[in-house]
């Protein structure tokens, strides 16, 4: 987060400019709960954060940068590539730049098995769930 203070014309008033921190997240999983999370990060506008969902999978497809909107209202990613585990997490790390969320609301041991792989490259993790 950037903190800048501008001084105006008048020596007694400044104006304040923050700019947000950019968090990428990557959701796998868009049953319930990610299909939940992927709204409410959509609706959310936060004062100090910019989140930006740039992926999303379920067992079978995988969509890069989506139209979230539009994925909102069909939730479905067969115009997506085929999901890959061998080929994801390389992909999530070469875009990490320390600031890149992966969201597993799978319940999948197969994806579970991805965390070490992304916390070593610096990609954070959250999760629901019980089997990680």
């Amino acid at each position: 987060m950037t903190l800048t203070l501008k001084k105006s014309s008048s020596d007694s008033q400044k104006n304040l400019s923050i700019k947000k921190k950019k968090i990428r997240l990557f959701i796998a999983g868009i049953g319930a709960v990610g299909g939940t999370l992927t709204k409410l990060i959509q609706e959310l506008n936060h004062d100090l954060y910019d989140l930006r969902i740039i992926g999303v999978c379920n067992s079978s497809f995988t969509k890069w940068n989506p139209d979230v909107d539009a994925f909102l209202e069909d939730r479905k990613l067969s115009q997506g590539e085929p999901t890959d585990w061998n080929v994801i997490p390389d992909q999530l790390i070469n875009q990490s730049d320390g600031n890149l969320v992966f969201v597993d609301a799978t319940g999948s041991e197969v994806v579970a098995h991805q965390y070490q792989h992304l916390l070593t490259h610096g990609v954070h993790i959250a999760t629901p769930s019980k089997r990680a």
